[in-house]
């Protein structure tokens, strides 16, 4: 499709003109081959089924001549794409012996363009995936390269801030595109923002007797995980996207806050929670999501993965203000630990031992609530 990366712009989906072409196209190739079998076959023993057709029939109908091909339009060719110019020719070529006039996606719907392309995509992948001796000689993994390109397709003709390619002449469009992508970031910053205000409540639980000015600063809006909606059910949770910076030990501390925020919540307020909190499923950010996320300055060392640390200049370290706070201040992890002391389930709890308390640990009298059990 003449891109690369994850969010590389899509070439324009098939005109109406183009849709009925290929219907037109690829009903006289059926007419034809419904004539052979209709002449042949009853001499030959084999049914019309084509399944079930003799290699030597099958053969001969591949060589039936063509109705006359589309003229072909093929996209513009990467210099910085991993797969050589010899394999998008194939697949050019592929594509116009099939009758279509480029490579692009009817969007928004399943249909009998998108299947027919993920196919030929899916083989022509296979052909580039062998040539280059990627698969394991001694063990050759399942790929469901169809099922993964179906998907793909399915996912990125239903996303309201793609960017596709369009003329440059029409200004009204890429304004209409700039103002979903506008939109669409707005309200993700805005559901960020409703959610580290819910973590930071659920904060307030726990009393560490020692300094809390820090522990806040972790959650801000730019900390908290992004998400994506299922392209089948947009109605479900989506999934969550972990910022490429973020720690795992304050990815664990946000779970535990969202916990938190449940287990204090009274009935009505739980199913609000599940509308902003509650995902399907996570995923790293891809390499276009990182680049688009911005990483929050002046937040302790804790918060920032080991990999992203190590990919930094002592200069880079010191523009984004990372510190290793004193030991009077509250951390990372000593909010986790208490957390999971307030949040774990341990069974019947005689009344002598309902204090609740940790060594460090207590439970404020202004946040304590009755504890309920959900899945986050």
């Amino acid at each position: 499709m003449g891109g690369t990366g994850f969010s590389f712009k899509l070439p324009r989906p098939p005109t109406p003109e183009e849709l009925q072409a290929w219907n037109d196209w690829v009903a006289e190739c059926q007419g034809r081959i419904d004539a052979y079998l209709k002449e042949h076959a009853p001499v030959e023993g084999d049914t019309s089924d084509v399944a079930v057709l003799t290699a030597s029939v099958r053969k001969r109908l591949q060589q039936l001549p063509q109705p006359e091909r589309p003229s072909y339009e093929s996209s513009p060719f990467s210099a910085e794409a991993d797969i050589p110019e010899f394999f998008k020719i194939r697949c050019d070529n592929e594509f116009q012996s099939k009758g279509f006039p480029r490579v692009t996606v009817e969007h928004e719907k399943a249909s009998k363009w998108n299947a027919a392309t993920a196919d030929i995509l899916a083989d022509q992948w296979k052909f580039w995936y062998w040539r280059h001796q990627l698969l394991s000689a001694r063990k050759v993994p399942n790929i469901d390269a169809r099922g993964i390109i179906g998907r793909w397709m399915e996912y990125v003709s239903t996303d309201p801030t793609r960017p596709y390619r369009v003329n440059t002449d029409i200004p009204e469009i890429l304004d209409l595109m700039e103002k979903a992508r506008s939109d669409a970031a707005k309200e993700h910053f805005k559901k960020r923002t409703a959610v580290a205000r819910v973590r930071l409540e659920a904060l307030e639980v726990i009393s560490l007797h020692k300094s809390c000015t820090v522990l806040p600063k972790v959650l801000c809006p730019d900390a908290m995980s992004d998400y994506e909606s299922d392209s089948e059910d947009r109605s479900g949770p989506p999934t969550r996207i972990v910022p490429f910076w973020r720690s795992d030990k304050l990815s664990a501390l946000m779970r535990l806050l969202d916990l938190a925020s449940f287990q204090q919540a009274d009935p009505a307020r739980k199913k609000k929670l599940s509308a902003l909190l509650v995902r399907k499923g996570i995923r790293e950010a891809n390499e276009d999501e990182a680049t688009a996320q911005k990483v929050p300055q002046e937040l302790p060392q804790e918060a920032y993965s080991d990999e992203f640390l190590s990919d930094l200049s002592s200069l880079e370290r010191h523009h984004l203000g990372i510190f290793v706070p004193s030991t009077a201040e509250a951390s990372i992890t000593e909010a986790t630990t208490a957390l999971q002391e307030l949040t774990e389930r341990r069974g019947p709890v005689p009344p002598s031992s309902r204090s609740m308390r940790a060594s460090d640990v207590s439970l404020s009298r202004k946040k304590r609530k009755t504890l309920t059990s959900i899945d986050v």
